[in-house]
C-alpha cells in the first residue's frame, strides 16, 4: 500500500539524469563540471567558521520550529537593508520562520495552502515552464492539477499568469514565481511583482516568490516581492517570499533559509512545520550572525560575489554559448540558449509532464 499520487511524478529527475550520464565521463583529463544540482562554485566566506564554532554550545539544543527571536529578527533587518522597506511592515515574529533550506519550504507551502475542493473543483497550481521540479512534487502530492505555463522568449522568459482563463484562476490555490528566473535568468520588474500580487488578491490564491537567486547579479540588484508589497501600501496578504543562504552565501550544506510574509500563512505554516517539519541546528541558531551581517556577498580574499560574477558575464565560457536575448535576464544563473524550454538539470520535468507544451488554459474548501 503506498501513495497513489507518487504515479504522477514518477522518479524524481536527479535520479533519471544520474541514470542517463553515469557511464559518461570527460575526456582528455579534464574535470567534470556538473550543472545537476546548481551547487555555488566560491568557497564559503570565512566568517561561517567562526559562526558556527562560536554557537558550538548549542549544537546538543532541540531548535524551535519557529526559531530564535535573534534569528527572526536578522532576516527582518536584512530585508529592510536590502530591499529598503519600512520595518514596520514586517513582525519578526509574527512574519517570518526559519526552514530547512528552501526545497523542503516550496514543497510544504502546497500542504499548507491547497484545500480539497474549491467550489467543488480540483485546485489548480500555478508553476512557470520550465519549472524546478519541486513545485510539481508539491502540487500533485497535494492532490492539485500542475498548471505549467510557458516562459519563453514570447513572455520575455517569464510565465503571463494573466493570460489564463478566469475559470482557472478562481480554482488557483498556489502560484510560483521565480525571479531571478531558474534557469532562465532573466529578473521581473517591479511592475510585474505587482501586477502579480494584485492577480493573487483578485482571485484569493497565494503567490510564493522564490528568490534563491536574489542575490547572484552583476550590477543592479534584482527587486524583490517585498518591495512590491510596500508599493501597493504594506501589507503582505496572499504573498509568501522564500531565500536561503545556500546560493546567495555559497553554504548550502548549512540548510539556512527562511519564508516570510502574510502572518496568517505564517502560522498555518508553522502548524504543517510542528508536525513534519526538518529544524536543524544550522537552520535557526548558527547562521543567525550570518544573516545579520551583509558579509554574504564577500568571496575568497575579500573579493564581491558579485563582481567576480560580472567578470565572469565579460569572459563566458564559449562552450556555454549566449544568455537568453532579453533586456531583463540580468542574472548569472545558467549560460545557455533558451530559445526553447529544453532547461539544463536543474529544471528537468517530471516523466509525466511535458517541459515543452503549456497548459491552456482560498476560499474554504466546498
Amino acid at each position: 500500500m503506498f501513495n497513489d499520487r507518487l504515479a504522477r511524478i514518477g522518479d524524481y529527475p536527479f535520479d533519471r539524469l544520474r541514470t542517463l550520464l553515469d557511464a559518461d565521463q570527460p575526456g582528455g583529463g579534464h574535470a567534470m563540471l556538473s550543472l545537476a544540482l546548481g551547487e555555488p562554485q566560491h568557497p564559503a566566506p570565512e566568517i561561517v567558521r567562526r559562526v558556527v564554532n562560536d554557537s558550538f554550545d548549542l549544537w546538543g539544543k532541540y531548535p524551535p520550529v519557529q526559531g530564535t527571536p535573534g534569528f527572526r529578527a536578522a532576516i527582518v533587518n536584512w530585508m529592510v537593508r536590502r530591499y529598503g522597506i519600512d520595518p514596520a511592515m514586517m513582525d519578526a515574529d509574527r512574519c517570518v520562520i526559519p526552514v530547512s533550506g528552501t526545497r523542503e519550504a516550496l514543497f510544504m507551502m502546497a500542504l499548507t495552502a491547497i484545500p480539497e475542493k474549491i467550489a467543488g473543483k480540483q485546485p489548480a497550481v500555478l508553476m512557470p515552464n520550465p519549472f524546478y521540479q519541486v513545485y510539481l512534487g508539491a502540487a500533485a502530492l497535494s492532490g492539485a492539477e500542475p498548471v505549467f505555463v510557458a516562459a519563453g522568449a514570447d513572455t520575455d522568459f517569464l510565465p503571463d499568469y494573466h493570460a489564463l482563463d478566469a475559470a482557472t484562476l478562481d480554482r488557483t490555490a498556489l502560484a510560483y514565481f521565480c525571479s531571478p528566473a531558474n534557469p532562465q535568468g532573466t529578473v521581473a520588474p517591479l511592475d510585474r511583482l505587482v501586477s502579480l500580487i494584485e492577480l493573487a488578491r483578485a482571485h484569493d490564491f497565494i503567490i510564493v516568490f522564490d528568490e534563491c537567486y536574489s542575490e547572484i547579479y552583476d550590477t543592479v540588484p534584482p527587486v524583490g516581492g517585498i518591495e512590491a508589497c510596500a508599493a501597493l501600501g504594506g501589507s503582505l496578504q496572499n504573498v509568501i517570499i522564500m531565500n536561503s543562504l545556500s546560493k546567495r552565501s555559497s553554504v548550502p550544506g548549512l540548510r539556512s533559509g527562511f519564508v516570510a510574509g502574510d502572518p496568517d500563512l505564517i502560522a498555518r505554516f508553522k502548524q504543517v512545520r510542528d508536525y513534519g517539519g526538518r529544524s536543524t541546528a544550522p537552520s535557526s541558531i548558527s547562521p543567525t550572525g550570518c544573516w545579520a551581517t551583509d558579509w554574504a556577498i564577500t568571496g575568497p580574499a575579500g573579493d564581491s560575489i558579485c563582481g567576480s560574477m560580472s567578470r565572469m558575464v565579460k569572459k563566458p565560457p564559449t562552450a556555454f554559448g549566449p544568455r537568453p536575448r532579453c533586456a531583463s535576464c540580468r542574472a548569472n544563473i545558467w549560460r545557455a540558449p533558451m530559445r526553447r524550454a529544453s532547461a539544463p538539470a536543474h529544471a528537468i520535468s517530471a516523466v509525466r509532464w511535458s517541459m515543452t507544451s503549456p497548459r491552456p488554459n482560498r476560499r474554504s474548501s466546498a
